[in-house]
């Protein structure tokens, strides 16, 4: 039916949601809304149907642990959530995979698709009738009951950490463990900033630190929210032997404001930064807004984003490094042979 009408579908699950969206032209919403609402409120569990599943996430545990990157990102989550049920791989193991029944389902969805734990979200073009449409679909199943929201200790790291593996190359995750929602979400937005001047495009700072002298292979980050606090790593891929190489540079050069370089890379591109943050596809901001709302239990627009985002000046970035990436929030990890 979906693919009939063109309509676009997919879901993820990371460690605090599950998200199922779709998108559509605006004459077929009504169907969307059908789908979305039979899919999440009356689902039907086929023993048949459960078995294949199982066999297509077994398929992709057994892909994850192939994928060394994967597999030191989950030695990390395990060391960074040892006390808490984050250290938990997202799409469990092969045992509880294969021992899943029915009946678990079943349960499962009791306990968790209830109107206390679902938020409902959509971004339209001024549809006609919409908020009416929604009521006649959704209201029969949800309503605004009380936000659960997730608290946990703060976990740190504080030095060096590594894990054995059997990869030919290292992966090396640079990062920080920060609590920074407060009243607003001005720091999360300026976090959005420094992490695309760092990584984002050929013209980044890391880019040019690194890549360009031919010691890291590729460069990318992770920006987790875990209830009300952020877990931001820069992982980059390198050999062996460049890693002292790499944590000597990144320890001179990045975030360290007495630096002259780093504060004249990060004064001369703010407008351009700014500039490609306004030039996002609809899409990013809308995951971002969902985001923002699970952590803040507030509603943030496009606008509201763009707004916060124009409003950044190297001071304020300054500012932010000073306070929270210290030291002594500072993680490295790596994998060793």
């Amino acid at each position: 039916i979906l693919d009939k009408y063109g309509i676009i579908y997919n879901a993820y699950t990371n460690q605090t949601e599950t998200c199922y969206y779709m998108k559509c032209l605006p004459k077929y919403y009504k169907i969307v809304l059908l789908l979305l609402s039979e899919m999440l409120f009356q689902p039907i569990f086929d023993k048949c149907l459960l078995e294949n599943e199982k066999e297509v996430v077994l398929h992709e545990i057994h892909n994850d642990l192939d994928d060394d990157n994967q597999v030191v990102l989950e030695n990390l989550i395990k060391i960074l959530f040892k006390n808490d049920s984050f250290r938990f791989p997202i799409g469990g193991n092969k045992s509880t995979i294969k021992n899943m029944t029915i009946d678990d389902l079943t349960k499962y969805h009791e306990t968790h698709y209830n109107k206390n734990n679902i938020t409902f979200f959509v971004d339209s073009n001024n549809i006609k009738n919409l908020h009416r449409d929604i009521n006649k679909f959704f209201i029969p199943h949800i309503s605004n009951g009380e936000k659960n929201v997730i608290t946990h200790k703060k976990y740190k790291i504080n030095i060096i950490k590594t894990c054995k593996i059997n990869a030919k190359r290292c992966y090396l995750y640079y990062g920080y463990y920060l609590n920074i929602f407060n009243k607003n979400i001005d720091d999360y937005i300026i976090l959005l900033f420094l992490d695309s001047f760092l990584i984002n495009g050929l013209n980044s700072y890391l880019f040019k630190l690194l890549r360009l002298k031919g010691l890291v292979y590729n460069i990318d980050s992770i920006q987790e929210i875990y209830g009300e606090n952020i877990l931001y790593s820069i992982n980059l891929l390198t050999d062996y032997n460049n890693i002292i190489k790499i944590l000597d540079i990144l320890n001179s050069h990045m975030l360290n404001l007495e630096n002259k370089i780093f504060k004249n890379e990060i004064e001369s591109n703010i407008n351009k930064i700014i500039t490609k943050f306004k030039e996002n596809e609809p899409d990013e901001f809308f995951y971002l807004i969902i985001k923002l709302y699970n952590t803040t239990n507030k509603i943030y627009t496009k606008d509201d984003i763009i707004d916060k985002i124009s409003k950044i000046s190297s001071k304020k970035i300054n500012n932010w490094i000073t306070k929270h990436l210290t030291k002594k929030n500072l993680f490295i990890f790596y994998n060793t042979k």
